[in-house]
């Protein structure tokens, strides 16, 4: 879209609550330092891949007070992840984004305070598709332990393996001794054929770190040397899900 050809006076406006807001960007944020909000006719969503192409995130906005979008085609916004330092009014407050010819605004609302920032739109008109892979197997885990395991796996190992077949669901640091595994004996899942799979574990941490905002816990979607699906669970304010590609160790 050439924002030049909008109509003088034609705007887009979009009104969120803070705790939305804060949630969406929270949870993209592994991602990177900058989150590329695409906004069109159908809402609010992130699709975006990280500088090194190794995670895929998926993420759409569904808490909005206030939505009009007249526009033909979307406006991609760059919203920095250090904004959410720059406001401390969350009770109460509102987020307001702006689309007008040629540029576009956030302002934060908290009755006679206003306080408004420019946000850069980015010449990306295309969003990158969701991808619609069949897994081997997935299993449900808290968010919590999996915070705590995981820092003890990286400090012994930049990889974390996964393993599961119709006995076991295995979490660990590989190498020639498992210094560290996370066995779950009863677990929600499911497991249609054997799987052995690994990550980069600060990844991993990342992603779990991002969704811990929204969410009590994941589901984890594995299938041997491929890539694996992180999705939040019964999210608050956004439906969110991480792809990563494995390692080959």
């Amino acid at each position: 879209m050439d924002m030049s050809d909008l109509k003088s006076g034609e705007e887009a406006k979009v009104v969120i609550s803070y705790e939305a807001f804060e949630s969406f960007i929270k949870a993209t944020s592994a991602i990177g330092e900058e989150i590329m909000v695409m906004v069109d006719k159908d809402g609010i969503k992130v699709r975006q891949m990280d500088i090194q192409h190794i995670m895929l995130v998926s993420a759409t906005l569904f808490d909005v007070y206030e939505f009009s979008y007249s526009f033909e085609d979307p406006t991609v916004l760059a919203i920095p992840t250090d904004i959410l330092k720059n406001f401390k009014f969350k009770k109460d407050t509102k987020v307001v984004l702006t689309i007008k010819a040629g540029e576009a605004k956030i302002e934060f609302v908290n009755g006679d305070i206003r306080i408004e920032r420019p946000l850069e739109i980015v010449n990306i008109y295309k969003s990158l598709d969701e991808p619609n892979w069949d897994f081997g197997a997935y299993v449900d885990v808290s968010v919590d332990h999996l915070k705590i395991f995981l820092k003890g796996v990286s400090k012994v190992s930049r990889n974390l393996l996964i393993e599961a077949d119709q006995d076991k669901f295995v979490f660990s640091s590989p190498g020639e001794v498992k210094s560290i595994e996370l066995r779950l004996k009863s677990y929600s899942g499911e497991v249609k054929e054997p799987v052995k799979v690994a990550f980069g574990v600060d990844y991993i941490r990342e992603i779990i770190k991002a969704l811990s905002s929204v969410a009590d816990t994941v589901r984890i979607h594995i299938k041997t040397n491929r890539p694996a699906k992180i999705e939040a669970l019964a999210p608050s304010y956004v439906n969110v899900s991480y792809y990563i590609a494995p390692r080959v160790l």
